[in-house]
């Protein structure tokens, strides 16, 4: 996901084909779509690995259906993170392609 931020994302967002900073999505010059962006890739990070962490431990639990719920939950957290992430990433895109007409933040292609 960091490539396709780097690469798609942050020159859409700020209007400029060799402006590829993370950093400028956090500010009003990139609209603050950093903030809600990768605020959703750490947490699906980390419900993704709270996975593996209830995995790893399923050894030790006694509960079977516990664990399972837990994975179902964390699951679901993760899932709904990254698609909130898409989201946040594809609405910068989408926003430029409007309000230029289609035309592409890299020119002709």
């Amino acid at each position: 996901m960091l490539p396709a931020v780097l690469g798609v994302v942050a020159p859409h967002a700020l209007g400029a084909p060799t402006h590829l900073c993370p950093f400028c999505l956090l500010h009003v010059q990139g609209g603050g779509i950093g903030w809600p962006l990768f605020s959703a890739m750490f947490l699906g990070c980390v419900f993704g690995m709270g996975l593996g962490v209830v995995e790893a431990n399923r050894a030790a639990a006694n509960d079977t259906a516990a664990v399972r719920a837990m994975q179902r939950t964390l699951g679901r957290w993760s899932a709904f993170s990254w698609l909130c992430a898409l989201a946040c990433g594809a609405f910068p895109v989408v926003r430029y392609l409007l309000e230029s007409g289609g035309v592409s933040v890299y020119g002709n292609l």
